[in-house]
């Protein structure tokens, strides 16, 4: 049997999802982005802007678990991620112009 400690680390979000679908370190983020959000919020980023201030608490959340390597940890960043007090805005609650926490999980649960 191998000792954990010479075991390779297990890969980052970023690293894995990056290797799965073909794309770049710096196309990571965005790749993200589009495919959590909600559908008609997509839609919606063509006419405000993907990197517009609204969806700055969504990039976090992104960028942060793109340098977790565990899902159990990325489930934990999205219930804070559930409770931040940005979610209870208006265009953030009622009109869901954010990334849907179950699109996120679903797609680490994919990679990781």
């Amino acid at each position: 049997m191998v000792p954990p400690s010479s075991l390779p680390p297990e890969p980052t979000l970023q690293a894995a999802f990056c290797r799965k679908f073909g794309c770049t370190p710096d196309q990571f983020e965005q790749k993200v982005f589009l495919r959590s959000l909600y559908p008609h919020a997509r839609l919606l980023t063509f006419f405000i802007g993907h990197r517009a201030e609204s969806f700055a608490l969504d990039r976090a959340l992104v960028r942060y678990c793109g340098r977790l390597n565990s899902r159990a940890a990325i489930d934990a960043e999205l219930r804070e991620f559930a409770r931040a007090p940005d979610n209870a805005r208006l265009s953030r609650r009622l009109l869901r112009l954010r990334i849907s926490g179950r699109r996120f999980r679903q797609l680490t649960s994919q990679i990781l």
